[in-house]
């Protein structure tokens, strides 16, 4: 059942390499477009949902925000590789940009989940004030902050439970 529990996880973490083995299967035509909405649909959507059920099924903070940090990272190599794409072939991707702004985008704000859920989690804790959690959220929301601000939560928040008695 534990196994079941981080499916999920794994999966978001899985979502841009399964939207690249797409594109390369259908190619840069039309179709990109309905490989990512397949995936966007079938398997962001109810990650985010996942994200905020997690805690009525026995989910904490440190697990939740464990999880946002291991998909942030695991993205990475992703954004690296799109951002080397654009420099080297900036002109055949002009016309993507938009739809490639809308990928990155929505992988940031679809693994931010369990950060935003983990930090709803630990203001109701009261191991967080709204103020920081708010904080928090803005830099999850960011591109390249939502990576640094995972780990800065998670070590926050991991070290803060480890004082508690």
């Amino acid at each position: 059942m534990e196994t079941c529990k981080k499916l999920p996880m794994v999966v978001l973490a899985a979502v841009p390499y399964l939207y690249l083995a797409g594109v390369a299967a259908v190619g840069l035509n039309g179709t990109a477009f309905s490989v990512w909405l397949v995936i966007f649909l079938l398997l962001e959507v109810p990650n985010v949902v996942y994200a905020f059920l997690w805690p009525r099924w026995g989910g904490t903070v440190e697990g939740l925000l464990f999880w946002n940090m291991v998909i942030k990272l695991c993205h990475i190599p992703f954004f690296l590789l799109l951002a080397a794409a654009v420099v080297v072939l900036n002109v055949y991707l002009l016309p993507l940009v938009p739809f490639l702004f809308v990928l990155a985008y929505t992988l940031v704000l679809s693994s931010s989940a369990y950060g935003f859920s983990a930090l709803r989690l630990a203001v109701r804790q009261g191991r967080l004030d709204s103020l920081q959690a708010a904080g928090h959220i803005f830099w999850q929301c960011m591109f390249c902050g939502d990576v640094v601000d995972a780990v800065c939560c998670w070590r926050r928040l991991g070290r803060i439970a480890k004082e508690q008695p």
